[in-house]
C-alpha cells in the first residue's frame, strides 16, 4: 500500500491503469457483490493518467486546494484538503478540492482493509477526476462540511465492517429514489446507479431491498452489510485482515522473482520484476525468474495471461507484429493495432486528429479515439458528440480553439480555473 503522504502524488500523475470499476467500487451499473456499496464512484470507473491524457484512459485530478478570502480548503500532506471552510472569492474551489480530499481518504483506508497494490490505489484515487460532480451532484446527500467532517472517519473505519460495505454513518445516501435518473451513485438513496445500458453514462437510481429481501443486479440493491445472491439479500460473513507481504521491490532479468521466503525466517518478500520483464516459473519450481516478453516470431509468455513484447500480441500461433493501418484488426480480447491507431470495422485506422470526432462521456475527459494528448471533449448539451481537443489543466492557458479546460477547472482570463460548477447530471437530465 502507498503511504498516506504519497497519495498526493497519485493525484498529480500515475503510470496508467484502466480499471472499470477497480478496487470493489464497480462502475455505476455495473454487476457488484453488494451493489449498495457507497464509495466514491463515477459512471464508467476511470483511468488514471500520466501528465495528461491517454488513448482510452482519462485524466487524473491535480489535488491541492483552492483559496478564498474567508479561508481555504488548505493543502495537506501529499497535497490534500485538510480543512477549513473555503471563501467566495473567484477562482477557488472548496466543493472540488473537499471531494478530492474525501477520495483520497476513503481510497487509502479501502486499500488498508481489504489489501491491494498501488495500481489499485491509483484506480480508487483516479474517481477524483470526476469531482466535485461526483458526490455533489442534484440529490446528493454531502455537503462541503459534511465532506471535510468525513475525513477523519474514513482513515479510521473499522475494517470489519468495511469489509462487510458498512461504512461510517457520513457517508450519506441521496434523496433520489428507485427510477431516478443519475449519473452517481451518492445521489441516489440506495447509494446504487444502474446504467441504462452497458457503457451508458447516465442511469437509474436502483431501488432498496429489505434486509434478506429480493434483489438483482439490474434495478434493486442490498442494504449495508448484505449482498444479492441467487436473488436474495444475504449476510456478508466477516472475514480476516488481509495478510500483507513485505513491501515489494522490482528485480532485474534473470533474477528471482514472485514470493519468496528468506532462508532461516518465516517472512515473505515479494519480489516483482522491472518493467518489461515478466515473472516465468520453470515446471516444476515455486520460484520464478525475471525473463523479457518474448518478440514476433517467438512462443507468447505464460504470464498472467498470454503475453508478447511491446507492439506485438500473442495469436494462436505465437506472438506476431500488431498490424498497420489498413490491416485488418489483431483479434483478441479486444481488437488490437499498432501504436497511434485504434480499430474501426474490423480495420486499423489512425487516432483523431483536434477537431475530429470521437465518443465523448460527460462525467470525465477521457480520450477514446483521439491521439496521445488529446481528450473528447463535449461539443452539444447532450453530450452525445464529441471532437479531440488539447487538454489544459489547471494554471495554464485556455481560450484558443482546439484547447478544454480539465474537468474541475473553467476558462477565465486566458487561464483554466478552479471552478465548482456541477456539469454531468445536467447533461444526463437534457438525454431523458
Amino acid at each position: 500500500m502507498a503511504p498516506r503522504g504519497n497519495l498526493g502524488a497519485v493525484m498529480r500523475g500515475v503510470t496508467v491503469v484502466l480499471v472499470w470499476g477497480a478496487f470493489g467500487l464497480a462502475a455505476c451499473g455495473s454487476s457488484e457483490s453488494n451493489t449498495s456499496s457507497p464509495g466514491p464512484t463515477t459512471a464508467n470507473g476511470g483511468a488514471v493518467a500520466s501528465g495528461g491524457a491517454v488513448p482510452n484512459g482519462g485524466a487524473v485530478a491535480n489535488g491541492g486546494g483552492g483559496s478564498g478570502n474567508g479561508g481555504s480548503v488548505t493543502a495537506g500532506q501529499g497535497g490534500l484538503a485538510t480543512g477549513g471552510v473555503a471563501g467566495s472569492a473567484a477562482g477557488s474551489a472548496p466543493l472540488r478540492d473537499a471531494c478530492r480530499a474525501y477520495v483520497v481518504a476513503y481510497c487509502e483506508r479501502q486499500i488498508e482493509c481489504t489489501g491491494g497494490s498501488i495500481y489499485a490505489t491509483e484506480s480508487c484515487v483516479a474517481s477524483a477526476d470526476a469531482c466535485p460532480d461526483l458526490l455533489l451532484s442534484s440529490g446528493s446527500g454531502h455537503s462541503l462540511q459534511n465532506l471535510l467532517d468525513c475525513i477523519e472517519p474514513l482513515r479510521t473505519a473499522d475494517c470489519s465492517d468495511w469489509r462487510r460495505d458498512i461504512l461510517p454513518a457520513c457517508v450519506t445516501a441521496g434523496t433520489r429514489a428507485r427510477g431516478a435518473s443519475c449519473a452517481f451513485r451518492s445521489q441516489c438513496q440506495s447509494q446504487s446507479c444502474n446504467q441504462e445500458e452497458n457503457g451508458a453514462p447516465c442511469g437509474f437510481c436502483r431501488g432498496l431491498a429489505e434486509p434478506g429481501g429480493a434483489c438483482n443486479d439490474y434495478e434493486t440493491a442490498c442494504p449495508p452489510g448484505q449482498r444479492c445472491e441467487g436473488s436474495r439479500c444475504v449476510e456478508i460473513p466477516p472475514s480476516a485482515d488481509p495478510v500483507r507481504p513485505t513491501p515489494s521491490k522490482r528485480v532485474a532479468e534473470g533474477e528471482a522473482c514472485g514470493f519468496i521466503r528468506c532462508e532461516g525466517c518465516d517472512a515473505v518478500s515479494e519480489v516483482w520484476c522491472e518493467l518489461g520483464l515478466y515473472c516465468s516459473y520453470p515446471e516444476g519450481s515455486g520460484e520464478g525468474v525475471c525473463r523479457a516478453f518474448p518478440a514476433p516470431g517467438e512462443p507468447c509468455a505464460e504470464d498472467l495471461f498470454p503475453s508478447c513484447a511491446e507492439g506485438a500480441y500473442c495469436s494462436p500461433t505465437g506472438c506476431l507484429a500488431l498490424p498497420v493501418a489498413g490491416e485488418a484488426c489483431a483479434s483478441g480480447a479486444s481488437p488490437q493495432c499498432a501504436d497511434g491507431l485504434y480499430c474501426v470495422s474490423g480495420l486499423c485506422a489512425p487516432l483523431a486528429a483536434v477537431g475530429e470526432q470521437c465518443e465523448p462521456d460527460p462525467t470525465r475527459l477521457v480520450a477514446s479515439v483521439c491521439q496521445t494528448g488529446l481528450v473528447c471533449a463535449c461539443q452539444d448539451a447532450e453530450c452525445r458528440m464529441g471532437a479531440c481537443q488539447n487538454l489544459a489543466r489547471e494554471g495554464t492557458a485556455c481560450g484558443a480553439d482546439g484547447v478544454v479546460c480539465e474537468h474541475g477547472t473553467v476558462c477565465e482570463g486566458g487561464l483554466c480555473r478552479p471552478s465548482d460548477a456541477l456539469t454531468t447530471q445536467a447533461i444526463c437530465d437534457q438525454r431523458e
